[in-house]
């Protein structure tokens, strides 16, 4: 492993309903689909962050993980 100062992550960036969606190649379109919170990304939850919060507001999107931790998993 090697680090990066300052460190470095990755944001997506995708226009509205075009995001990278992982699946496994035995699922179904409509399994895949079904899924809870498939349609949800980084980007979706910062939009929904500051939609619903006000100490967010004044954070740039690429400065929002030096605040807020994104759980890969729950999608929040």
């Amino acid at each position: 492993m090697h680090g990066e100062s300052p460190a470095v992550q990755c944001l997506p960036i995708h226009l509205p309903n075009e995001h990278y969606v992982n699946f496994h190649a035995h699922q179904t379109i409509n399994k895949v689909l079904a899924r809870q919170n498939v349609e949800k990304t980084q980007l979706t939850a910062w939009f929904d962050y500051n939609s619903a919060h006000n100490d967010g507001l004044g954070l740039i999107y690429w400065q929002f993980p030096q605040h807020y931790t994104w759980n890969a998993k729950a999608k929040s």
